[in-house]
C-alpha cells in the first residue's frame, strides 16, 4: 500500500498511541490538519481500514463510553512504524514535482488581457490575505492550547508558503498594471518553426 498523505497523517497519530478511528478524526481536526490533507470521516475510516488490512495497524479491541457504539481500537504495527518513518524520509528528503494548478493559469494568464490578470492577481491577493489571518489564528489557538510546535509545523510551512505567494501576487499584479511586464509583443518564432 502506497502512503498518501491522508494514511501518513492518520499512521503518525496512531504511533502516538493507540486510538480509535473517531479519536484520529477528532486529534487531526483538533490539529487542523485539513490545512494539509483532504480529511472527511469517511475517507479518514476508509484509509484506517486499509492500513489494518495491509497490516500496519493492528486492533487491539473495542471500547464503548456511554451510549456510544463500541470502538475499534488500533495500534500501530512494527512494519506500520517502519513504513511511516521510510515515508517520512523520502517526503522531506528528496523534492517531488508536484502538479498544483496555480503555477498552469500563471504559465497561461498572458492570454488574458493585461488589466484583467492584474486584477484577477490582485483579487487573489485580497483571498490570500484572508486565509493568512485565519492561519495566523489557527497558529495561536494552537499556541494557547499549549500544544508542541512540532505538532504543527506544515501549518507554518503552510504560512509561509502561502506568504510568499501572496507577495509575488501583489507584485506581479502591481507590475502589470504599471505596464512594467511586456503584454504586447508576440514572441518570434524560433527558425527550427520557420523551416518546418
Amino acid at each position: 500500500m502506497q502512503l498518501n498523505p491522508l494514511a501518513i497523517a492518520a499512521l503518525a497519530i496512531f504511533a502516538e498511541q493507540p486510538r480509535h478511528p473517531y479519536d484520529v478524526y477528532a486529534t487531526m481536526r483538533a490539529r487542523r490538519e485539513e490545512q494539509t490533507v483532504k480529511l472527511s470521516a469517511g475517507t479518514l475510516y476508509h484509509t484506517i481500514n486499509r492500513l489494518a488490512e495491509a497490516g500496519l495497524l493492528a486492533e487491539l479491541g473495542t471500547e464503548s463510553a456511554g451510549n456510544r457504539p463500541e470502538r475499534t481500537v488500533y495500534r500501530i504495527t512494527a512494519e506500520g512504524r517502519h513504513r511511516l518513518d521510510e515515508r517520512i524520509r523520502e517526503l522531506l528528503r528528496e523534492p517531488v514535482q508536484e502538479y498544483p494548478q496555480f503555477p498552469v493559469a500563471v504559465g497561461e494568464m498572458h492570454n488574458l488581457p493585461a488589466d484583467e490578470a492584474a486584477m484577477m492577481l490582485q483579487e487573489r491577493t485580497v483571498a490570500l490575505d484572508s486565509r493568512l489571518e485565519t492561519m495566523d489564528l489557527v497558529a495561536g489557538l494552537l499556541d494557547e492550547r499549549a500544544l508542541p510546535r512540532r505538532f504543527w509545523l506544515d501549518l507554518d510551512l503552510i504560512r509561509h508558503s502561502t506568504g510568499a505567494e501572496r507577495d509575488w501576487c501583489a507584485r506581479t499584479a502591481a507590475a502589470i498594471a504599471a505596464g512594467e511586464i511586456d503584454w504586447t509583443t508576440l514572441p518570434t518564432r524560433t527558425a527550427a518553426k520557420d523551416n518546418a
